[in-house]
């Protein structure tokens, strides 16, 4: 795995005797979990008082503080609910402008869609101080630097995006959360260890209670989208060097249509070639979370047409393949 900087990322430092309740009734998931644990990351969404998702978030301990990393497109939307809810609460907020995000990117996708970048780790500066985290989630492990930039770190922002997107991770990929009014459980994310189902805040766990008791039904669920004529495209005979055989998409390429094609389109998808694109037009019913160049993407497709399994983007026929949710993912292409 490949250390790099990691774009569009935010840091809020919380600080005073409330802070934790403070946070805790705001997130999805459990702070006490970080009393005990050293250098541990949990994650997390914050919700608007219907359920639907305001922001992603990773939370963890520096020293006395609490740090809450989001998505830089949801920093609006974040600052307004946390002035909404502080009220007489006694704490302390402020985005940290110094503040560096770091995260791990395997080293086979790097060298394919970024071979120019140096896959040399660079020791770190011993100026710097430097925070490192580990998630339940490995795909979301950090490092944070404060002070400084890591010597020479490169930056590994698309390469990374495209990593969540391969391991169907959609939640980090959307530049502003709340314009898609959804809840968390159209992202799966009650599967991925996001929301406590008793120590969370008291929306999340509402949430919880009524989709478990099937009061409730999310209205989308998450798809790999893929061009059709990826699917369609026969066998060549080439033998090609299997990579990334841990990912979501290889194992849901590899379930469906077996392990030779899924090596074959996987080549395909993660190249040179591969940028984020703007998507044009798109079956009105989906909702397409990160699209790329090469005609692979991940997507939110409503329920009801569950039954109907492609869909059309930029006037071309896509296949669907729901995404099957991991609470870890320990890629094998370091």
């Amino acid at each position: 795995m490949i250390l790099g900087r990691l774009s569009g990322r935010a840091l809020f430092s919380f600080s005073g005797t409330d802070s934790s309740a403070f946070l805790q009734g705001l997130m999805t998931n459990d702070i006490l979990l970080l009393d005990n644990a050293k250098k541990r990351l949990i994650a997390c969404v914050f919700l608007g008082s219907d359920g639907r998702i305001q922001a992603d978030g990773l939370v963890h301990r520096r020293e006395h503080e609490y740090m809450v990393e989001i998505g830089t497109g949801n920093v609006e939307t974040f600052t307004t609910l946390l002035k909404r809810r502080k009220l007489a609460a006694k704490v302390d907020y402020r985005q940290e402008q110094d503040g560096v995000v770091y995260g791990y990117t395997p080293r086979e996708i790097v060298r394919r869609v970024s071979p120019a970048t140096s896959e040399t780790l660079h020791p770190t500066d011993v100026n710097l101080h430097v925070t490192q985290c580990t998630a339940d989630l490995h795909l979301l492990n950090r490092q944070y630097t404060f002070n400084g930039l890591m010597h020479e770190t490169p930056d590994l922002t698309m390469p990374h995006r495209l990593y969540l997107a391969l391991n169907g991770f959609g939640l980090t990929l959307v530049k502003n959360l709340s314009s898609l009014k959804i809840l968390p459980q159209d992202l799966a994310l009650h599967k991925m260890g996001f929301i406590a189902k008793n120590k969370g805040c008291y929306v999340g766990q509402e949430i919880m209670n009524r989709i478990m008791n099937k009061t409730l039904m999310h209205k989308y669920r998450l798809h790999f989208i893929l061009r059709r004529d990826h699917v369609d495209e026969p066998l060549d005979g080439h033998k090609n060097e299997a990579f990334c055989t841990d990912s979501a998409f290889y194992r849901t390429l590899s379930r469906n249509i077996g392990g030779l094609k899924a090596t074959s389109i996987l080549h395909r998808v993660v190249n040179e070639e591969t940028t984020e694109q703007q998507i044009v037009t798109t079956d009105s019913k989906c909702i397409p979370l990160v699209y790329y160049s090469t005609g692979f993407g991940l997507a939110l497709v409503p329920q009801r047409n569950m039954s109907k399994d492609t869909v059309i983007i930029n006037d071309l026929e896509h296949v669907c393949l729901s995404v099957q949710p991991s609470t870890t993912y320990a890629p094998d292409c370091a």
